[in-house]
């Protein structure tokens, strides 16, 4: 999967046609992989990208209001002063809020196309260091005190068994040959049968 560097909209070339084509062809991949598999895991790539540049926005306009100001006008009687901004953007950074906008538009309806699927269902709370494992048609969560949550995959919320292991684990099930093998801090677990 193409992915976009922290600040590709700064990096390189400032230009717009060219940043354009970037983000086009980061969203064309994103739009590609999500057709064919309707999964959206880069989902929280694309808002990372979003929310960093709504920050960029928000920081940059927050140094703007810190640059000194020229007093142009003063209406005593609305009690309002207008002022006039001494440091003007030069063209490169006008060139940069243009890609900021344009991003902004187009990443936006991709975000949306995301959706939450299990809603306020959860699995049991605890820490979860181990990655979930999908193995016929199953999802395997292991947490640190070593309770095994089996869920079935579907667009439906439901929990198969819980294990316990009564061991700390932080390594992910394996899936081999029908087999489940998971490490604890003291002991390797194998589940099934050969």
């Amino acid at each position: 999967m193409k992915s976009l560097g922290i600040n590709w909209f700064i990096e390189g070339s400032i230009d717009f046609e060219y940043k354009k084509y970037i983000l086009l062809d980061y969203l064309q991949e994103i739009n590609r992989h999500f057709d064919k598999s309707k999964l959206y895991p880069n989902l929280t790539d694309l808002i990372f990208h979003y929310n960093n540049l709504l920050y960029f926005k928000k920081n940059k306009s927050m140094l703007q209001q810190a640059f000194p100001q020229r007093l142009t006008q003063a209406d005593i009687a609305a009690v309002k002063l207008t002022y006039q901004k001494i440091v003007d953007d030069d063209s490169s950074m006008r060139e940069i809020e243009q890609i900021i906008a344009y991003a902004l538009q187009k990443m936006d309806p991709a975000i949306q196309t995301g959706k939450e699927i299990y809603g306020q269902q959860r699995i049991k709370p605890g820490a979860y260091s181990a990655s979930p494992v999908l193995a016929d048609g199953k999802l395997y969560v292991t947490n640190e005190e070593g309770l095994t949550t089996v869920i079935k995959a579907g667009p439906k919320f439901e929990v198969i068994a819980e294990n316990e292991l009564n061991d700390y684990c932080l390594s992910s099930p394996a899936i081999s040959d029908g087999q489940i093998f998971i490490r604890t801090a003291t002991q390797l677990h194998c589940i099934g049968s050969k």
